[in-house]
């Protein structure tokens, strides 16, 4: 689960890290033949107008995704963690620029991964989010307690922290019994496979030499019964599978 955990979100941080601003196709000069596109020495246009096109079209979706992103991180925040929320607002000035939220912007991307891939595990994270985020609030309250001198709450407030925080450190409990519950799940599938295959190897040997002398080479997959973890493309050139179908 900590592997599969760590690739989400190194696509995360590699989708939200997209270019967002336009880019001029290359070798672009502007008042090249009267109208800005490049034409190749046999005077057919060699397409950098088109791609031009093309990219900035991609640069007007990122901008649209990352938007759309942000609302659904406002409103995700107004509802489960509205006092930060509201400090990162009134700290920023209501820039609407996501980039200023730095950190929280793609741990944001990386939850939203998480509610389709494990939502059991979203729940818990969702709900120590909420903890914290109460908690941020009465330590605002407790100071203003304690400059007042005010006792009764700052025992009130005390009490409440000492609640939210045995709550908090159940729900890690819970996060670490599910991660390992997961892992152990892992591990049982990883334990059948190897048996199967130690059972079957010299089968899986015939069959994949076998493959490899007919016109269907054996694609790579890390989890495939005839290939192992890491197997380079079989062959490469006319007729190699697409890359879409290679490691």
């Amino acid at each position: 689960m900590a592997d599969r955990m760590k690739i989400l979100r190194l696509a995360a941080c590699g989708l939200l890290a997209a270019p967002l601003v336009f880019a001029e196709p290359p070798n672009f000069k502007p008042g090249n033949h009267g109208n800005g596109s490049q034409r190749s020495t046999t005077g057919h246009s060699d397409g950098s107008t088109r791609e031009g096109g093309e990219r900035a079209g991609r640069g007007e979706r990122s901008r649209e995704d990352v938007e759309q992103l942000r609302k659904r991180m406002q409103e995700f925040c107004e509802k489960h963690s509205p006092r930060r929320w509201a400090a990162l607002q009134e700290n920023s000035g209501n820039d609407r620029n996501p980039w200023k939220f730095g950190g929280m912007f793609f741990r944001f991307r990386g939850l939203m991964m998480l509610e389709n891939q494990d939502k059991p595990l979203y729940d818990i994270k969702v709900r120590q989010i909420e903890i914290d985020d109460e908690e941020y609030g009465l330590l605002k309250d407790l100071r203003a307690a304690r400059a007042s001198a005010d006792k009764a709450e700052i025992d009130r407030i005390t009490a409440r922290l000492r609640e939210l925080s045995t709550e908090y450190v159940a729900s890690r409990i819970d996060e670490r019994t599910h991660r390992i519950a997961s892992l152990e799940k892992m591990l049982k599938s990883e334990q059948d496979a190897l048996a199967s295959e130690k059972s079957d190897q010299k089968a899986l040997v015939d069959k994949r030499v076998e493959s490899l002398l007919s016109d269907n080479p054996p694609h790579s997959h890390g989890h495939d019964k005839d290939a192992s973890p890491g197997t380079p493309p079989p062959h490469s050139g006319p007729g190699a599978p697409p890359l879409a179908d290679q490691p």
